[in-house]
């Protein structure tokens, strides 16, 4: 989380889906499984010897780290320890295959997870993967400036940003927006607020512009659009223009988010950062 300036009561489900990894659980289990096949390979070994002796003599309740092995292989709709001890697999298809199942595995759990949180309704979920980055963090070796545009985007896209609807002490104090008085949601900030209406309209235009030079269908209701501008990779006809759909996205929420701020007299954070990237311009 820290390492994608997530807030700490983000889901845990988002945390893998955005970066594409596993979790440190799931590691360890493959290279658990790969060291496994590793010494069935060595036939006189003691470390075969034993093997052969806990698979005969410990039971499924035991505590033995055979028994743990046997458990992940039943787990992962492997070969069973006793099939691998007849004939133990080859390196790296083991490797392959064993990666594979895990991948398969905990990316459905997680997945299954992530639909049952409210706050990650805007990811598109079936198209994420936990053998690849997010395209909303593929941003290669940017900047700072643009790091940050991609943290404020996530906390959006997490429903993690500090909006006056997001908080949990809302229904006692409301939920009023701190620049015009209305109700401060999702659709308020990022397509309503009257006070930040200068700062986002080029930005919808640029994306109606591009939709429809690439033949793209603009979507009509505003949460469709706070979806394309979310997560595109979710959107019909979307998969040319992800990258460019993406830049746009991340310019406005960050152009919304230092305008509230400036305007709640918070000042700019940001002012040091901008100054650099105009200079390097």
């Amino acid at each position: 989380k820290c390492v994608q300036y997530m807030h700490k009561t983000t889901a845990n489900a988002a945390v893998y889906l955005l970066m594409g990894v596993l979790p440190i659980q799931a590691q360890l289990e493959i290279k658990i499984l790969c060291f496994f096949a590793s010494m069935l390979r060595r036939p006189d070994s003691i470390e075969r010897e034993i093997i052969e002796r806990q698979l005969a003599m410990k039971n499924h309740g035991s505590n033995s780290w055979t028994v743990m092995v046997r458990k992940l292989l039943l787990k992962y709709e492997l070969p069973s320890a006793y099939d691998l001890l007849e004939e133990p697999p080859k390196k790296n298809p083991w490797k392959r295959r064993v990666k594979k199942q895990v991948v398969k595995i905990w990316e459905e759990e997680i997945k299954d997870e992530a639909r049952e949180k409210t706050s990650l309704k805007y990811i598109n979920i079936d198209g994420c993967s936990l053998s690849q980055v997010h395209p909303v963090w593929r941003i290669g070796a940017s900047d700072s400036l643009t790091v940050t545009k991609a943290s404020i985007h996530v906390r959006l896209l997490t429903q993690r940003y500090p909006l006056h609807s997001n908080r949990t002490a809302g229904k006692e104090y409301g939920s009023p927006c701190p620049l015009c008085n209305g109700e401060e949601t999702m659709n308020h900030f990022l397509l309503k607020c009257p006070t930040t209406d200068t700062d986002r309209q080029p930005y919808l235009q640029r994306l109606s512009n591009l939709c429809f030079i690439n033949g793209v269908k603009m979507p009509e209701g505003e949460e469709e659009v706070i979806r394309l501008i979310m997560d595109p990779t979710g959107h019909p006809g979307a998969s040319l223009v992800i990258e460019q759909v993406l830049t746009m996205a991340r310019d406005l929420c960050f152009k919304l988010h230092h305008r509230r701020s400036v305007l709640m007299g918070r000042g700019s954070r940001y002012k040091g950062v901008l100054t650099r990237a105009i200079n390097k311009r």
